[in-house]
């Protein structure tokens, strides 16, 4: 028999969803009337008997001895129980050598057990043709993942709060983060521990009220040096930690307590000045040791030999650890982040092998990366160098190497606040579309340089923004598929060597004598005329693709910018 069964894995809308059209009742729904919601839909949409499964219990401990014979085997489900969340199934193979209904009743009789409903993965390919194996499939995953990943066992007790307002949406929402990464290790390991804990007392609850009521006063295993006084304490222990945990889990829940916590913890860190060496934190899904020992050897090589290492499987996780002037390296792979997190004040993300590692904002926000650095000065030497070395780096507050940024959601992939900034070897992707009106690959704010090393700017309303009292150096780059390249304010320098830009559709470089410039003062002037623009130095660039002029916003009485028609 086919043993295949439906994976299901949904977003947060999809789930959402689902549970508004089981939970669908207009007036309040507390905790108390839940359970009745689902039986009633459980009722109307799964079939009752006739149908196979894979029986993956997911709390051993609580399964009967009996039933865990079957576990990860078919077992053919005889009939749903939907008062207590239940089914009553035989192995499936007692199922293929039953000929007549009598021989399947005695059959029954003898080998059929009682097993939760959430764990049960029905197949897709079943015996009857007239069973949808991915329908059932789906209105049990439904189940499973509110039983499991919703459900806790304070909820049936209230009679009060709709239960959709006070506990849906805010533990959908922290399973999600959690999922993504969002939250911080420390809230992802509590909230695990604190989930499993509710649940382990809950049920020893049970046991010891179940115990205590009997005329007997039978002691279970765990008490059996109590006397009936003890039971009595000891539940009212439980019931004290229960409800510590039930507030812990609320405070948690919420998602404004959670980030005040991470911010807090960014400005611990960055108060704090360093006194130990910085640590290389790598992201790392998983692998052969092969793959572990070849990357560990190239972080090696920018970090150093003596360096101490810190493993991560989510990007996140590692940035909200992070100090000031860490290195944090990408093993080849997708990845997802929501700031800089303890890097914001500098340090250095470095992805590793041949394939560059793919980052994205997870969300749509005003600013992927913010940095504001304390300014390091760089020798003079490094800063225009153009070489392929990164050894330089080391000379820069912020170093982003070897990575690809995928602004598609973000109105300011960069946001260069204070300090040196390089992008080496990095593809700076603002995919072409954007919901928000204007989209920058990266603003540099007076009193920060950006050095961009063999790097692509695509996608962007304007890839580049450099105000006054910045710098910006790009050496060997390309911005291409932008609305205008580099923008550029006076004040500001600007130097450009073996660049090329293409596919901008309305300037290559646009000079600003200041902020507010009516559009008919806008003039064209030529390739030879940008190093006459002060602060601006170009040299061996090719403008493809777009005009060999530059719209530059000036005042009237300049006479150092030309028009295009006398230079042609």
């Amino acid at each position: 028999m086919d043993h295949r069964i439906e994976t299901v894995r949904k977003n947060y809308e999809e789930r959402m969803t689902e549970f508004v059209s089981v939970l669908n009742r207009e007036d309040c729904l507390p905790g108390s009337k839940i359970m009745d919601e689902w039986r009633f839909h459980l009722e109307l949409t799964l079939k009752k008997y006739g149908w196979v499964a894979v029986y993956k219990p997911l709390r051993n401990n609580k399964q009967l001895p009996s039933t865990l014979d079957y576990a990860n085997e078919l077992v053919m489900v005889e009939k749903v129980e939907f008062h207590n969340f239940e089914a009553y199934v035989i192995g499936a193979d007692q199922c293929e050598t039953q000929t007549t209904s009598s021989e399947t009743s005695s059959t029954v009789t003898n080998k059929m057990f009682c097993v939760p409903l959430e764990d049960l993965y029905p197949c897709i390919k079943q015996p009857d043709s007239d069973v949808d194996g991915i329908e059932i499939s789906n209105i049990i995953d439904q189940f499973r993942f509110f039983r499991v990943n919703l459900w806790l066992p304070w909820d049936e007790e209230d009679d009060n709060e709709d239960w959709r307002m006070s506990a849906l949406e805010p533990r959908m929402q922290l399973l999600y983060d959690m999922d993504q990464g969002l939250v911080s290790c420390e809230v992802f390991e509590r909230v695990k521990r604190l989930w499993r804990q509710a649940w382990d007392i809950h049920d020893t609850l049970q046991s010891l009220e179940v115990a205590i009521d009997d005329d007997g006063s039978p002691v279970p295993l765990e008490v059996q040096a109590h006397e009936e006084e003890g039971l009595v304490i000891k539940i009212m222990q439980l019931h004290h930690r229960l409800d510590c945990i039930k507030h812990e889990l609320e405070r948690l829940q919420n998602p404004l307590i959670r980030n005040l916590m991470v911010r807090e913890k960014q400005r611990m860190m960055q108060r704090s000045d360093r006194v130990e060496a910085p640590w290389s934190r790598l992201v790392w899904g998983g692998g052969s040791s092969q793959d572990l020992a070849s990357l560990v050897s190239d972080a090696s090589l920018v970090a150093g030999s003596d360096q101490r290492l810190k493993m991560y499987p989510l990007l996140p996780l590692a940035l909200e650890e992070a100090s000031t002037g860490d290195f944090i390296f990408l093993a080849p792979g997708k990845y997802s982040v929501t700031g800089s997190g303890g890097l914001e004040c500098g340090g250095t993300i470095n992805g590793l092998g041949m394939q560059k590692a793919i980052v994205s904002g997870c969300e749509a926000g005003d600013v992927m990366f913010s940095i504001s650095c304390k300014i390091v000065i760089a020798d003079e030497t490094e800063m225009g160098n153009g070489g392929d070395d990164c050894s330089s780096a080391k000379g820069f507050s912020f170093t982003i190497a070897n990575v690809t940024l995928e602004a598609y959601k973000m109105e300011i992939c960069l946001l260069l606040n204070a300090g040196f900034v390089l992008l080496d070897n990095c593809v700076i992707d603002g995919g072409g579309s954007h919901d928000k009106d204007d989209s920058v690959g990266a603003i540099v704010r007076a009193g920060a340089k950006l050095l961009a090393r063999n790097c692509t700017f695509t996608g962007f309303t304007s890839a580049i923004i450099a105000y006054e009292n910045s710098q910006v150096e790009l050496v060997n780059c390309q911005i291409k598929n932008c609305d205008i390249g580099v923008q550029i304010y006076k004040g500001a320098e600007l130097s450009m060597k073996q660049c090329t830009l293409s596919e901008c559709s309305s300037q290559g470089i646009y000079y600003k004598w200041c902020s507010h410039v009516p559009a008919d003062k806008d003039k064209l002037l030529a390739e030879e005329v940008l190093n006459t623009l002060p602060g601006v130095s170009v040299s061996e660039s090719n403008f493809q693709g777009v005009p060999l002029a530059m719209q530059v916003s000036r005042n009237e009485d300049d006479t150092s910018i030309m028009n295009l028609d006398n230079c042609m």
